[in-house]
């Protein structure tokens, strides 16, 4: 093209960057994996057809450079090409940085690509190939394509975590020791604060299962998950912690919430307390159910008369908890001692 152009003195300057693109394509390849070395050669032939409009058409440009700087002709038409030329390429190295493949790992290890595969979905690999692999995957900046490869495995390896409310510190205690043990198996978490309220922890489980994600938990369960056809359809694992509808079945890891509320009004009796308070929380929570259980059983078997006005139910949170205990306190007859039912009520 440069002969038919009549500039058939630039032809030798064409085959040398042509030469030169190819020895840093090899270059590139070889430690950056063949990605990024196709990339390379593929914006030199851009950048070479850039350089032939450059000599045909840039004189206005010639021109004024040779106005400003006062550097020759001859000289503008080999420096500015050149200057284009290397500039595009390294643009192209600098986006390409961090974008090597499955296949630029397996050329780099000596493995095969099965073995990369098995590695990158958490499958058994020998402890040598583990660390070759880990060296060129940081080399690299490689990162899978969980996309893809939740496609592929069929396992997104996301967790969903629904929790009442992150200001309880427990909630909060317990959701960081989960996300380590499920980030030390390749797992993350997916956390939504429900605040107390089951239209929102409705409208968190249809955003999980659109997710799909590979299990849910909850801190406590207030939904019935059959009334979820993707849940049914795909069978997802699901843990309650703490409570449950009654008519759910799954996996559930509860602690006893009637034993110490008994054991604090029997206390609090011992200790010449008569009227006894408590800042229950909502009615229709199974949880405070059971507390309240352990209050009325406490007052029934010391035979204590049961006052409903002494019994306040409310959300867990601490503006509620302030404003139930100020409602009990300002009773004609105001309690003695308050029991309250949830650590975060109580702050």
């Amino acid at each position: 093209v440069f002969y038919w152009w009549g500039e058939p003195r630039y032809v030798f300057l064409m085959l040398f960057t042509i030469a030169f693109a190819y020895v840093c394509g090899l270059l590139i390849g070889r430690f950056r994996g063949r990605g990024a070395a196709k990339g390379f050669l593929v914006l030199s032939v851009a950048g070479e057809l850039a350089v032939l409009g450059y000599f045909k058409y840039a004189d206005f440009f010639l021109q004024s450079f040779n106005a400003v700087f006062g550097l020759s002709i001859p000289l503008l038409k080999i420096a500015l090409p050149l200057l284009l030329w290397c500039l595009s390429n390294w643009c192209f190295t600098t986006l390409m940085d961090g974008k090597g493949t499955i296949k630029d790992i397996a050329v780099q290890t000596g493995l095969a690509i099965s073995t990369i595969s098995k590695y990158l979905n958490g499958g058994n690999v020998l402890p040598e190939n583990q660390e070759k692999i880990r060296k060129v995957i940081d080399e690299l900046g490689f990162s899978a394509n969980s996309f893809a490869r939740g496609l592929k495995t069929n396992k997104s390896h996301l967790i969903g975590v629904v929790v009442d409310s992150l200001e309880d510190m427990l909630q909060a205690k317990i959701v960081t020791a989960m996300e380590t043990v499920f980030r030390r198996h390749g797992y993350a978490c997916l956390v939504s604060d429900a605040g107390n309220d089951v239209l929102a922890q409705k409208s968190i489980v249809e955003f999980l299962l659109a997710q799909s994600v590979d299990g849910i938990i909850f801190l406590p369960m207030r939904v019935n998950m059959n009334d979820f056809e993707a849940y049914l359809e795909k069978e997802i694992p699901v843990v309650a912690l703490f409570g449950k509808p009654d008519e759910m079945d799954c996996d559930t890891i509860t602690v006893d919430d009637y034993a110490p509320v008994y054991s604090s009004v029997r206390c609090l009796i011992s200790s010449g307390r008569r009227r006894i308070g408590i800042v229950a929380g909502m009615e229709t929570d199974p949880i405070a159910a059971q507390r309240l259980k352990g209050y009325t059983d406490a007052l029934k078997n010391a035979h204590f008369a049961l006052e409903p006005a002494l019994i306040s139910h409310g959300e867990y949170s601490t503006e509620s908890g302030y404003e139930r205990a100020k409602q009990l306190l300002s009773l004609p007859e105001p309690p003695d001692a308050l029991l309250v039912s949830d650590n975060l009520t109580t702050v």
